[in-house]
This record gives structure tokens, sequence and C-alpha cells, in this order.
């Protein structure tokens, strides 16, 4: 436990500078970063770090994409076609190895990797894509918030109320008490810091919108958590990396937050999130 808080404490220690200076390239490297660490143990995980020539491919597709927000960002619609092109040119390159390799890799296992890849890759890019959106600030802290916070909700409320497994062959202890908790405290916690930030004069929320928002990314963010603990057990491993001790690694810490960010960014693209939300 000692271990466990002192690595989460030190994390929040390294958090701030990173949130200070988001405004700032700073964010896109340290995206780029946590992609290609995260995609270094995803292979890892697979058994494919041996792998080299696909890993190398997946680490470049990785790190540049996050590099390229920071760099040339303008308007998220633009950017939105640039990143699908580039997801695009990777999942041909992969394939393209595939094809030429002669059948030596499993057409099965590459399309794992291919997936993982990303759901990784495009995840730690919506960050710093978020970030550059109008009140870019709030937005780009909200997959964490809701992630977090729903985390957070559903441990207590499992603790407590626990009775009805969800997902034993996935994730032995959750349990259904714990995801329902989890839903309605989180979205419930996220509203009243949307209130406060209100009355300080910070934000204007529409507050039927922010609470439907906040109950959608609540479940997907779970559905993350779970998307995660599949491929963990798929492959037999309790967790991705050990960075963070007592926390496993990138991926085990990110995994919720990097499927929320994608989504949100769609939000803001689609159905103009900053004007309800702020």
């Amino acid at each position: 436990m000692k271990t466990r808080l002192l690595s989460a404490f030190l994390g929040i220690l390294l958090f701030i500078p990173i949130i200070v200076f988001s405004h700032t390239i700073l964010l896109s490297i340290v995206s780029a970063l946590f992609a290609a660490l995260a995609i270094v143990e995803l292979f890892r995980c697979m058994g494919a770090l041996k792998k080299y020539l696909y890993l190398t491919v997946s680490l470049l597709f990785a790190a540049a994409l996050p590099l390229l927000v920071g760099i040339l960002f303008e308007d998220l619609a633009s950017y939105i076609g640039i990143i699908a092109m580039i997801a695009c040119a990777y999942v041909t390159v992969m394939f393209s190895l595939l094809v030429f390799g002669m059948g030596k890799e499993p057409f099965s296992k590459m399309a794992q990797i291919v997936i993982g890849v990303l759901y990784v890759t495009l995840g730690f890019t919506a960050l710093a894509v978020l970030r550059r959106l109008e009140n870019g600030l709030y937005v780009f802290l909200m997959p964490f918030v809701i992630a977090w916070l729903t985390d957070s909700m559903a441990y207590f409320s499992g603790v407590f109320f626990g009775k009805h497994k969800l997902c034993p062959t996935i994730s032995p202890k959750k349990t259904v008490e714990g995801a329902l908790g989890g839903l309605s405290l989180g979205t419930g916690l996220c509203v009243l810091i949307a209130f406060v930030l209100d009355k300080c004069g910070l934000v204007s929320p529409n507050y039927l919108f922010l609470a439907f928002s906040c109950l959608v990314l609540s479940f997907l963010s779970q559905l993350g958590d779970l998307f995660a603990s599949l491929i963990k057990r798929e492959y037999g491993v309790k967790d991705f990396g050990n960075l963070m001790p007592g926390h496993g690694g990138v991926l085990d810490r990110f995994d919720s937050v990097i499927f929320l960010t994608p989504i949100v960014a769609l939000i803001v693209g689609m159905a103009s999130f900053p004007t309800f939300f702020l």
C-alpha cells in the first residue's frame, strides 16, 4: 500500500507541470513518449517484442502522430482527416508486411497488434488535440476526471455493496453494483465539479447536456478498463508493465483515459461540445 501511495504521489507531482505547460509543445512530446512506452508494453504483453520491423513501424506511428498535432494543428475538422489518412497508411504498411512476409505471422496476431496500436496511438494523440480546442484545458482534463472518478467510485461501491460479478472471466473483482456506483456517483461528482467551477465564474455549463455526456463517458470509461483487462487475460499477464510500482505500466494507468479521448474529440467536433459544456 505504501508503495502504491508513493507512486501515486510522485505521479501527481509529475502531472502538475504537464498541466501547467500543456498549452505548449510539451504536451505533444509527453503524449508521444507515453504512446511509445505503451506500444512497447503492448508488444511485450502480446509476445511480439522481438518482431522488430513491426515494432519499429508501430513506434514511429505512435510517436509521430502526437508530435504532428503539436507542430501542425490548426483546426479539428482538418486534423481528423490527417489523422485518418496517417492511420490508414499505418494499417496498409503493417498488412503489406504481413502479405510479403509470406504468412510467417498469423493474420489474427497481426490484427490484434494493429487494433492495439491504433487504440493506444489515437488515444494519446487525442489528448494533444483536445488541449488545442476552445476551452482546451477543461476539455483536456475531462477524460481524466471522468475516468478517475468513475474508477474510484466503482471501487468503493464494489467494496461496500458488491455482490454480483460483472465480467468474472475478464475482471473477477468487478461487480454490477460497483459499475452502477461508478456510473452514477462518477457522473454526479463531475456535475458537482462543473457547478463549483460555474460559481467561480470559470465555466457556464449546460447541465442537462453535461450530465448526459458524463453518463455516457462514464460508461465508456468502464468499457475501456474492461477492454484492457480483456487483452491482459488473453495473454495471461497481470499488468502491462511496472513503470509505476503498485500501479503497473502506462497502459494500466491510462487504459480508460485513452479509450475516452478520441470519443470526446469526436463529440467536440460533431456536436459543438464546448458550446454545450462550457
